[in-house]
């Protein structure tokens, strides 16, 4: 094999290595993406889940003082 055919193999090989990168890359950018949605998503339901926590903890104090009342 001459250096010219080994230059062009290992220009190739350079060639799909950076066609796979630029893949990688892209899968990365689109899960990053979903990720930041699903985190979006959890920070909505945390705050849902603490407002129902509160309210149901609000509502058991009240019940409870007005039985120790009677």
């Amino acid at each position: 094999m001459s250096a010219t055919q080994r230059k062009d193999r290992l220009y190739a090989q350079f060639s799909a290595n950076l066609q796979r990168l630029k893949q990688v890359s892209t899968r990365t950018t689109d899960l990053t993406e979903v990720l930041q949605g699903e985190l979006d998503s959890m920070r909505v339901f945390a705050g849902i889940h603490a407002a129902q926590f509160m309210t149901v903890s609000t509502s058991d104090k009240e019940s409870s003082g007005s039985e120790v009342a009677k």
